[in-house]
This record gives structure tokens, sequence and C-alpha cells, in this order.
């Protein structure tokens, strides 16, 4: 009767603990984005003396509007892959009372992204067709 009992506990002690395992990557977890997309080759696009209209054609609707002063407008992105940390990059634009680009202020994640260059074709040689290739 008392083997029964040790052994019923264990299995119970078990079941119980198997289900706060210190392998927390087993779960699968999806990358989740939020807020807007910022990229260095757009921030590269943005201007002093830029209209709000321009500004938010060019980056999108802004994901915070400061509600007691209108001219400063926030970008977030922020990204989660999967168990990883969070990635955050931020862009502040200040706008002057002409309602004109004055400053802006941007993460540092966003200044070291790197613009990659497309590649140009190859241009085929004169009197050969682009199916004789393999003349």
């Amino acid at each position: 009767m008392k083997l029964k009992i040790v052994l019923l506990s264990s299995l119970f002690a078990l079941g119980i603990s198997a289900c706060s395992s210190p392998v927390s990557k087993l779960v699968y977890r999806i990358d989740v984005p939020q807020g807007n997309y910022l990229d260095a080759a757009t921030v590269d696009k943005l201007q002093k003396g830029m209209t709000q209209e321009q500004v938010q054609y060019l980056l999108g609707t802004p994901l915070l509007v400061d509600p007691f002063n209108t001219s400063n407008w926030v970008y977030v992105q922020r990204i989660q892959k999967g168990h990883e940390d969070p990635i955050e990059k931020k862009l502040i634009v200040h706008f002057n009372p002409q309602k004109t680009v004055e400053s802006f202020d941007y993460s540092p994640e966003l200044a070291q992204a790197e613009v990659k260059e497309v590649e140009k074709p190859q241009v085929a040689e004169e009197g050969k067709s682009w199916w004789q290739f393999w003349k």
C-alpha cells in the first residue's frame, strides 16, 4: 500500500513539474512586428523643410502625436522575433509653426542600416541573340 502511495505521489509530482520545464524554447513563437515600418533608405529621404503631408506620404501615419504639442510626431517600430529580446526603433519628427520639418531624431539602429545596391543586368554581345548564349 505504501509503495502505491509513494509511486502515485511521485508520478503526480513529476506530472506537475513537467508543465514548468526550464526549456521554454520548445514552444514556437511567431515574429511580432508592431508599429510603423522604418528603414534607413526611407529615413534618408526625409529632409528639413518637408511639409506634414509629404512626411505622412513618405513614412505613413505617425504612431503617436503629442496631444499637448502637435508639432512632434513619433514613429515607433518594435520587432520581437521568437524568443529573442524585442528591438525598438524610434523616429521623432519636429515641425516648426509653418508646419514644415525643423529637425528629426532617430535611434542608432536606423543610422547603421545598410542599403543594398541593385545589380545591373548583363548586356548581350552584339551579333548574338538573347537565346544564343551558349555560342
